[in-house]
């Protein structure tokens, strides 16, 4: 009901805006439309507190609802207001007049809605289900989504004013709540992408029986006119004629909902075009009122993440920038993925120090979020990058509960702090360990991380050479990875042991 509710005030606020509904006349109007037993409801509603004032209005205008004769504006006020009319007082009356209206108009919208769902299963099964998402009730959800939407299909409800759409609108709840809160694996996803295919036939049903009401109900106005004008029919039907779904070019949401597609549709420069257009679109301010603040840090967050995919590290900080201003302004949470990127993308830039300020001043919104431990991880790494391997070390999280590709940048975090203690010897059996464990964990890409571990054997020996040779080794170790840097570069941005090496043999990030 809050939902509904607070969508009617939102409409009531726009109506009275405008004077023009600011009269008598109309909440007389508003008035006949409640039977007594309704005006009784709405005297209740207006008992008691700062709104005696409106239920005395309201109890005058109601005296004239059946009558033909209306009060005059100075009579009304007199009688309300309990004091001569007076020309600069008149304000008073009127703002009395639109809170009045803004009760009756809220009062008729939530009966109306409360009659249907009592007459309406379908709606009323919508609501329930949205009321335990909002909620974020999982076993309720879950046990009867499907239930609820097997229903709506079977149905087909007769009504002129109200064809159903709440048995599509149960598949939109669905399918976001399955890509939220299930696993992502193979299986999940295919099975959601199915989904998807039933909510869109469903959805083409229903929006077939709508365009078929209209053709209908544009063919009986035709036969009428043809009647007033005394005209003959054709004696032929245009046919059904096919539903042009493109709409005018002009149509910014239209747009906005094709890049929409484009984005998970495109990659790299490509896909950096359509999310900045995006933006373009979202930062029209009555655009911004209809998509609202999450689309703007989705799109913020996606277009950072391409851009530091892309090797731009400062634009891809200046726009994770951006997005932490307009939470901030907004006063709205910032999302972690975009926290987890900013404090990340400050190990590619050198900035290490900035990174561990972006980890304090987000640190309780880090803490109470699923990403928690994977932060962590990243601050551990930037102790490392200012050679403090303790605080590093003591900085990782527990790693029972760690990924499997958190576990192995969990363990490097050890490999790294016996280098730096220059203690070899267990660096290169904590390297054999750390092998052994690549090699058994099935959910990586083995090869990917054992070629790391090549280049850590090479820096080992290199670092355990004599000192005459031990430069010279470092500076062919350091040639070899600038042979293939672009694909080396890119394996970094992800893989942060491999970042710390290239740092440490002065290897720029690209």
């Amino acid at each position: 009901m809050c939902h509904i509710t607070t969508f009617v005030r939102a409409a009531v606020i726009t109506i009275c805006s405008t004077k023009t509904y600011i009269c008598p006349m109309r909440t007389l109007e508003l008035i006949k439309a409640l039977s007594d037993s309704e005006v009784k409801e709405v005297e209740r509603l207006l008992s008691g507190g700062k709104r005696e004032g409106l239920l005395r209005l309201f109890k005058e205008l109601k005296k004239y609802a059946s009558k033909t004769e209306k009060p005059s504006h100075e009579e009304l006020f007199s009688r309300v207001m309990d004091e001569p009319y007076k020309k600069d007082k008149d304000y008073l009356l009127r703002n009395r007049m639109r809170q009045v209206n803004e009760v009756l108009y809220e009062y008729l919208a939530v009966e109306t809605f409360r009659q249907t769902i009592s007459s309406d299963l379908t709606t009323f099964h919508y609501w329930l289900s949205k009321a335990y998402y909002d909620r974020r009730q999982k076993g309720l959800f879950e046990s009867d989504i499907d239930e609820f939407i097997s229903e709506a299909t079977a149905e087909i409800t007769r009504s002129p004013t109200n064809l159903p759409d709440a048995g599509s609108n149960m598949y939109a709840l669905k399918t976001l709540w399955m890509i939220n809160h299930e696993p992502r694996i193979p299986e999940n996803t295919e099975n959601q992408i199915a989904i998807i295919d039933e909510w869109m036939a469903e959805l083409k049903r229903r929006t077939l029986y709508k365009v078929r009401e209209i053709e209908a109900r544009k063919a009986f106005l035709e036969m009428l006119l043809l009647h007033m004008k005394n005209a003959e029919p054709t004696g032929h039907s245009e046919g059904l004629a096919a539903l042009d779904l493109t709409g005018p070019q002009s149509d910014w949401f239209a747009r906005y909902l094709v890049l929409k597609k484009h984005v998970y549709q495109t990659t790299g420069i490509d896909k950096i075009a359509v999310l900045e257009e995006m933006l373009q679109i979202g930062d029209i301010p009555e655009h911004r009122a209809i998509l609202g603040l999450s689309d703007a840090t989705t799109n913020l967050t996606n277009l950072a993440t391409e851009l530091i995919t892309a090797g731009n590290y400062d634009r891809g900080n200046e726009t994770l920038e951006r997005l932490l201003l307009l939470c901030k302004k907004e006063q709205q949470q910032v999302p972690i993925a975009a926290i987890q990127s900013y404090i990340a993308n400050q190990i590619n830039r050198g900035q290490y120090e900035k990174g561990f300020q972006a980890y304090k001043l987000y640190h309780k919104e880090i803490t109470s979020s699923r990403s928690a431990r994977g932060i962590a991880i990243l601050a551990s790494y930037l102790w490392l990058l200012l050679g403090r391997e303790e605080d590093a070390i003591q900085q990782l999280p527990d790693s029972s509960e760690l990924s499997a590709q958190h576990q192995i940048h969990h363990r490097f975090v050890y490999l790294i702090s016996f280098i730096i203690r220059q203690d070899y010897d267990l660096a290169r059996t904590e390297a054999g360990n750390l092998r052994r464990q690549i090699k058994r964990t099935p959910d990586i890409d083995p090869a990917l991380h054992l070629s790391i571990m090549g280049l850590y054997d090479k820096y080992l020996k290199a670092l355990s050479a004599p000192k005459t040779e031990k430069e010279k080794s470092l500076a062919v170790l350091g040639q070899k990875i600038e042979a293939e840097n672009k694909y080396w570069q890119q394996i970094a941005i992800r893989e942060i042991p491999l970042r710390w090496l290239m740092v440490q043999l002065k290897i720029k990030a690209a």
